[in-house]
């Protein structure tokens, strides 16, 4: 989801149609939302049309990933070869993962383990 401040739209000669989806923010809280406009954006003479919301209060604009990957400002991949880096970095790839050395962690009494997972 691409996003832009509201003040933003004033430099902006955007034709706004009411948002389809709602917006929120990380504190789970609702985004005000003026409008969606359809925007072509350009960079290093490549090109892509996005959706771009308009957000009340938004401090920076926001480039989605739709974007980013229509622009190829990144690269996305699905898997690499740990080849190079093996002959490159043997000891890296050597072992099960121990530590040379004795690792002491100290945890709090009362805490509680948890996962953390990426998507």
């Amino acid at each position: 989801m691409t996003a832009i401040p509201s003040r933003f739209q004033s430099n902006l000669s955007l034709v706004l149609k009411p948002a389809r989806k709602m917006l929120r923010a990380a504190g789970n809280q609702n985004l005000q939302v003026d409008g969606v406009a359809n925007v072509v954006l350009k960079i290093n003479g490549r090109s892509v049309t996005q959706e771009v919301y308009i957000v009340k209060n938004l401090m920076t604009p926001l480039l989605g990933k739709p974007a980013i990957a229509g622009l190829r400002m990144i690269e996305f991949t699905d898997s690499i070869s740990v080849e190079p880096w093996k002959e490159k970095f043997p000891n890296l790839f050597t072992g099960l993962g121990t530590m040379k050395t004795a690792v002491k962690i100290a945890l709090k009494k009362d805490s509680t383990p948890f996962a953390q997972a990426v998507p």
